[in-house]
């Protein structure tokens, strides 16, 4: 039986225990640009979250996935994205 379901990204994070991990990404991103002033924050955060979120999508899109394959994917693209920045992806939160 296949189900379809359209899940919005917090829902996805949580449903993948992954929440922590795009929390260290944020962190990584912040330390990254020096800082982010307190005006500048909720763009900066929004910005990243945009960017994962359309990973996620288009990672899925299209194909039947298990809740494992969905962690698996939003582990793996977390741990890209983390990459991109430079940071080792071993150090931080496992899947």
């Amino acid at each position: 039986m296949t189900v379809t379901a359209s899940l919005d990204l917090w829902t996805i994070l949580q449903g993948t225990k992954q929440l922590q991990r795009q929390n260290d990404l944020i962190n990584l991103r912040i330390r990254q640009a020096g800082g982010v002033l307190k005006q500048d924050l909720e763009p900066f955060v929004f910005e990243i979250l945009e960017d994962l979120e359309t990973r996620i999508q288009e990672a899925v899109e299209g194909r039947p996935i298990s809740a494992q394959e969905l962690r698996e994917i939003v582990h793996n693209i977390i741990t890209d994205m983390m990459a991109e920045g430079g940071e080792d992806p071993d150090t931080t939160t496992s899947l």
